[in-house]
């Protein structure tokens, strides 16, 4: 299970598991 931390409009950065990068498309990016 891989986690990418984003930061960006998000005050805080956000924790997306790329493990359902279907529902986190918009987090998980390739």
């Amino acid at each position: 299970m891989e986690i990418k931390s984003i930061g960006g409009s998000n005050r805080s950065q956000q924790i997306c598991p790329c493990s359902s990068g279907k529902k986190y498309k918009h987090c998980c990016v390739r």
